[in-house]
């Protein structure tokens, strides 16, 4: 299980409008490896909350305090020692109440491993939920040590 914090402010004058969010959580992921596959199950809870942000004669607050929590499961299968293919699914719920409660995030992709904790993935994902749907790519250069 690993914790985690952040916090994110915007602000704009020429809108009149801005936002300070911050919050926590906790993540964890489980995998196993049959040969070339590697199973994994991934959970997250993660905790939102806001602050009032003032400019001037000018505040604003967005009033945010919300929870989120996403459970996927990912399938990857290396064709050769570097080559691999991938395949996720997660679905996201707010614990609160939200114009979109609840999504699932579709995701394939393929990539090369340069080692065990480098390479380059570029993939397909996904947000489907009631009344709303996103779809986009992405292109992964990912380093570790």
């Amino acid at each position: 299980m690993t914790p985690f914090i952040f916090a994110a402010g915007a602000g704009s004058i020429e809108y009149a409008s801005g936002a300070v969010m911050y919050g926590g959580g906790i993540s964890n992921m489980v995998s196993y490896r049959l040969g070339n596959l590697i199973l994994s199950m991934g959970n997250q809870i993660t905790l939102f909350e806001s602050s009032e942000l003032s400019y001037g004669d000018y505040s604003w607050d967005a009033d945010i305090s919300q929870q989120l929590l996403s459970n996927g499961i990912k399938a990857t299968y290396f064709i050769s020692e570097q080559v691999f293919v991938d395949g996720s699914i997660t679905h996201h719920n707010y614990l609160d109440d939200a114009a979109v409660e609840d999504w699932f995030s579709p995701a394939a992709g393929v990539g090369w491993a340069f080692n065990d904790a480098s390479g380059l993935r570029l993939g397909y994902r996904a947000d489907i939920g009631d009344d709303y749907t996103s779809h986009g790519g992405t292109l992964l250069l990912y380093f570790g040590w």
